[in-house]
């Protein structure tokens, strides 16, 4: 039920549903608090809540969902400090955008399967443990990462898309110029950043070398002019070899000759029959 216009509060009957395993409430107008109920549902992996005005802490009864693989809750308003009841079976758990405070607890390091942890923009003060580095998941998720690293421009064909929902080319190896088009400025600088190559809205750094300019329009504008050029001396030349060569065969070959003019014979005959019948026609 993701991506839709619903509001009000979760409901507390979440008991009634003990079989759920997936629940995708993201991107509504839900507001209120996380039901205790909740936790009953033992079988749950899945849990979106982001993009909503839910508020308060996170209850500590969601420990009880031991199978608990991936909870995201970014995009809302809630405080308190980061949950020390996060399951070993956690993989990806997504605080973004909160007012959560306090620190990084070490208990996070038990999640052994965790890959992806996300706490920008809350409040987060103290130390980052130094059993992160630990978290084995983790560090194989980063190296795939470097391993699959993309290069160079950025297609200019993606500035005509029109439906993109999320773009994020982060920290990669991209350079030159953002294309302009709608939709590519219209994400923020954080869909970009880890680039040091690359400029252009909405990037602060400004595409002023004319190295950065020319690959997206001139280079294209010089490929184009040189086809054509190129197109126009190819059609000239063909038009002159084969005119010529009509001209030669009719006055040095007496058959190639007589087969030239009976052909303009006959289509002189067919013309007149065709004049003819139109004016019959009319007349």
């Amino acid at each position: 039920m993701s991506n839709n216009l619903l509001s009000g509060g979760l409901t507390n009957g979440w008991m009634y549903w003990k079989a759920l395993v997936i629940i995708r409430l993201g991107d509504n107008n839900l507001s209120g608090t996380i039901p205790p109920s909740i936790s009953f549902l033992a079988n749950l992996k899945i849990l979106h809540l982001n993009n909503n005005n839910l508020f308060g802490e996170i209850p500590l009864s969601l420990k009880y969902c031991q199978n608990l693989q991936i909870f995201d809750v970014g995009g809302n308003k809630f405080s308190g400090s980061i949950p020390k009841w996060i399951g070993h079976n956690a993989k990806i758990l997504q605080f973004r955008s909160n007012q959560i405070s306090g620190n990084i607890p070490p208990e996070i390091c038990q999640s052994e399967s965790l890959i992806i942890l996300d706490l920008a923009y809350n409040k987060i003060s103290g130390i980052i443990p130094s059993c992160l580095h630990n978290m084995t998941a983790m560090r194989q998720a980063s190296s795939s990462n470097v391993v699959t690293t993309f290069c160079g421009e950025i297609p200019r064909s993606l500035a005509q898309l029109s439906f993109l929902g999320t773009l994020n080319l982060s920290f990669n190896n991209f350079s030159r110029m953002i294309p302009l088009g709608t939709q590519l400025q219209g994400f923020d600088e954080l869909s970009y950043i880890g680039n040091p190559e690359l400029c252009g809205a909405p990037l602060p750094k400004n595409c002023s070398d004319k190295k950065d300019v020319k690959p997206i329009e001139e280079n294209d504008t010089d490929q184009e002019d040189e086809f054509l050029a190129s197109f126009y001396i190819a059609s000239g030349v063909g038009f002159f070899v084969a005119f010529w060569g009509v001209c030669i065969a009719i006055f040095c070959i007496s058959s190639f000759r007589n087969s030239y003019f009976r052909f303009l014979f006959s289509i002189r005959d067919k013309l007149y029959v065709m004049v003819a019948l139109t004016m019959n026609r009319f007349g």
